[in-house]
């Protein structure tokens, strides 16, 4: 879980060095923009990822008739 800094900032507890030199191939900003939101408005994104994937697997079912 991420900490809060006293200006209400969110950051991650532990950090490997290769994300603090931004080295490794992971775009943090998305992290951090994830981290703005509260843990419900989290779980609605997710949701709405897993539908849009369902809806996908079911349009490749129709047109090439397997998953």
């Amino acid at each position: 879980m991420p900490d809060q800094t006293s200006s209400g900032e969110n950051v991650l507890k532990e950090t490997s060095p290769a994300y603090m030199t931004g080295e490794a191939d992971i775009d943090i900003s998305l992290l951090e923009d994830s981290l703005q939101l509260t843990p419900w408005q989290r779980l609605i994104e997710n949701d709405r990822a897993l539908a849009l994937v369902r809806m996908l697997e079911q349009a490749k079912i129709r047109e090439h008739g397997t998953t």
